[in-house]
């Protein structure tokens, strides 16, 4: 497979990898050289980095946009995510405002929508969901604020959730059943 499939820069598409590799360094992202990625479709548009699709398997994103694709596993460092699936790692700041999320932890930034699953989020994630998707798992359940209201929704985080500097080891049991 290939590193790339395109960048869009100045209304033009390059396919060959020196010519992106090219660009991209003279458009100060560097930094994105150090990343393992497969077939990304990536735009350089008002001097950022946008990746609109292929799979992110490894590095640390400095700055850019998000639109779609697979993020395997890495370190986010900033920017904005619109879509695609998050598989694991580490999401230090942003603004998150759709997309699937499955583990890792996420440490700062705002979350404005997406599914979250088995992931780590932390106190200091400011949490504004107007419309929260059918298949993510429901913040309010056993709570019923705001129900059928238009205002917007906030994740409760319930007493026994562990912040990320007491999350290393967990040993509580409580949430079990005894049969």
């Amino acid at each position: 497979m290939k590193r790339y499939k395109e960048l869009k820069f100045e209304d033009t598409t390059y396919t060959e990898t020196y010519k992106i590799n090219e660009i991209l360094v003279k458009n100060g992202f560097e930094w994105f050289l150090d990343c393992e990625v497969e077939n990304v479709k990536l735009e350089i548009t008002k001097n950022t980095l946008v990746f609109n699709s292929g799979v992110f398997f490894n590095g640390d994103w400095e700055y850019g946009v998000f639109r779609d694709g697979q993020w395997k596993y890495g370190t986010w460092n900033g920017g904005v995510w619109y879509n695609g699936t998050w598989y694991n790692g580490t999401y230090k700041n942003g603004l998150i405002f759709n997309g699937r999320f499955l583990n890792g932890k996420i440490e700062g930034g705002e979350i404005r929508g997406g599914d979250f699953f088995d992931i780590q989020i932390s106190n200091e994630v400011a949490i504004n969901i107007e419309q929260p998707s059918k298949n993510s798992p429901k913040p309010q359940q056993g709570h019923p604020i705001n129900r059928g209201q238009g205002e917007k929704v906030q994740f409760e985080r319930s007493p026994q959730e562990p912040s990320l500097a007491e999350s290393k080891i967990i040993t509580k049991f409580e949430r079990f059943q005894k049969f």
